[in-house]
């Protein structure tokens, strides 16, 4: 990211809050074009507020990045 073209003075990090409440702050911030990289812990994320976020991003032209629990069953191969 050192060599990229964004600004990582303009990251923001939302956590802390109720998902709900996650999903409202990283959709605000990601449109507002005032943020390059916004990161949020969402544990779970509809499909629609994924649509939200990937069309504020876009208004933005900004990154998102959700972080979300790893699925240990997954992880560890099994089904």
């Amino acid at each position: 990211m050192i060599n990229s073209e964004l600004q990582l003075n303009k990251t923001v990090q939302i956590n802390s809050l109720s998902p709900e409440m996650s999903v409202i702050a990283m959709i605000k911030a990601l449109s507002s074009g005032n943020c390059n990289i916004v990161l949020g812990w969402l544990p779970t994320l509809s499909p629609s507020c994924l649509q939200h976020l990937e069309h504020a991003a876009q208004l933005g032209n900004s990154i998102g990045f959700v972080m979300r629990p790893e699925n240990i069953n997954c992880a560890r191969g099994h089904s």
